[in-house]
């Protein structure tokens, strides 16, 4: 990603970053293909689209937990990147156990069939 953006300060990279997130969740809902984004000069500019699109989808859920993403290098070089990312893991995602779960296809070609597990712990004592 780095060398591919614009400099930017402020309130226009604010207004930039507000904008890419905003075309993440249109795209999102049309379903429309993977693409790299035109416009993000680094991983941090990355992030804080991340940050935006997180709050415009997100609702009445909350984040659970985190994951590691684009941990092969083959998907690491069809985004632009050199390094595995961190994603957030929302409330409504995660599974109880003794649930019965199914394959889905992977939505990336290139992309490992992944069955995220996570144990969920209590952030107050029960009892």
């Amino acid at each position: 990603m780095a060398g591919n953006g614009v400099q930017r300060e402020g309130k226009a990279l604010k207004e930039t970053i507000r904008g890419i997130a905003g075309q993440l969740v249109a795209e999102h809902k049309s379903g429309a293909k993977f693409h790299r984004l035109p416009g993000m000069g680094d991983l941090a500019d990355a992030y804080r689209v991340q940050n935006d699109y997180i709050t415009a989808i997100i609702g009445t859920d909350h984040a659970a937990g985190y994951k590691i993403g684009l941990t092969s290098k083959r998907m690491q070089q069809m985004c632009g990147i050199d390094q595995p990312i961190r994603g957030t893991i929302f409330s409504d995602r995660i599974i109880g156990s003794g649930a019965h779960l199914f394959e889905i296809e992977p939505v990336a070609r290139g992309a490992k069939k992944h069955v995220h597990l996570m144990r969920y712990l209590p952030t107050r004592s029960v009892g």
